[in-house]
């Protein structure tokens, strides 16, 4: 009897003991399932981190009425700017008059596909520019080609994408931009598809139209540095005045092609709100026209 119940406590025992090792068992791979699913949690959030920092570049937009109590809007953002110990280096852009023309099919065929198609006159070149808006880098939505087949000998093309601040947030503005000296470049439907043949597929009526149009004039452009080092962020104030007649309003932006300077470029866009604001001028779509704050036209 007693080698009987010495029998049935060292069977007990080992099987305390197997169940321990499955339990220990158990624990072991669930941590190390657990911890592997924390990295991949944290590389795919570094990933799309990283994935949405990859623009050329940042613009960042406040808009103003014209009236007369932004007649000193100019000195007194240089003025704020000091008080924050950012001090505003001009460049010689002030003046330089631009003039930006949008088209579209007469049924509003890229409008419809998300697209806009820009002409920028300058002095001696154009620069047609193929824009989409994107809410992400990461998880694009546009199932349209942007790629540009210009003329080898006569135009050059570029593509950037910029990250910029709308009322839904941050978005990213993808750009094809196409620099030659035609004017006409593009007139019909089939010469659009010529230059981006990603709109093959599409049909529209031939001719292509312009939609808007507006005369932009840059009376204050400056780099901002901090003490004695450079932010590589750059303050412009442009009065934009649509063709139709209506009111003119300004747009001021600070951008930087340096994405690690994304971080000053937010503080020196909250100085500028607070500065329009304060002086009660902000541009609300009632007065300074709904279209005024496009993201389209931003950049």
């Amino acid at each position: 009897m007693g080698h009987a119940r010495e029998h049935q406590t060292t069977h007990n025992h080992r099987e305390v003991l197997l169940m321990r090792r499955r339990i220990e068992s158990f624990i072991m791979v669930f941590s190390v399932i657990v911890v592997a699913f924390l990295v991949l949690i944290v590389s795919i959030h570094q990933g799309e981190a990283s994935c949405q920092s990859r623009a050329d570049a940042a613009t960042y937009s406040v808009y103003a009425q014209a009236t007369r109590k932004n007649d000193t809007l100019v000195g007194d953002l240089v003025a704020a700017l000091k008080r924050n110990g950012v001090r505003a280096e001009p460049l010689e852009e002030t003046d330089k008059t631009q003039r930006i023309d949008v088209f579209d099919t007469q049924e509003g065929t890229l409008l419809a596909s998300g697209f806009r198609l820009l002409r920028l006159l300058g002095q001696f070149d154009v620069m047609w520019q193929l824009r989409y808006l994107e809410q992400s880098i990461c998880w694009p939505r546009r199932t349209i080609s942007m790629e540009a087949l210009p003329n080898v000998d006569s135009e050059r093309v570029s593509y950037h994408v910029t990250a910029i601040n709308t009322r839904g947030g941050r978005a990213f503005l993808y750009k094809a931009d196409v620099l030659t000296r035609e004017r006409d470049r593009i007139t019909t439907f089939p010469e659009l598809q010529s230059l981006f043949p990603g709109f093959n597929a599409q049909t529209a009526s031939p001719r292509m139209l312009v939609t808007n149009s507006m005369n932009v004039s840059t009376k204050f452009a400056a780099e901002l540095h901090y003490g004695l080092s450079p932010l590589d962020i750059e303050l412009r104030m442009e009065q934009r005045k649509p063709v139709t007649g209506e009111a003119a309003y300004w747009r001021v932006t600070v951008s930087t092609t340096n994405i690690m300077a994304e971080a000053n470029l937010v503080k020196m866009h909250g100085i500028v709100s607070e500065l329009v604001v304060n002086k009660s001028v902000l541009c609300p779509a009632a007065k300074c026209r709904a279209i005024f704050d496009d993201p389209f036209l931003q950049s």
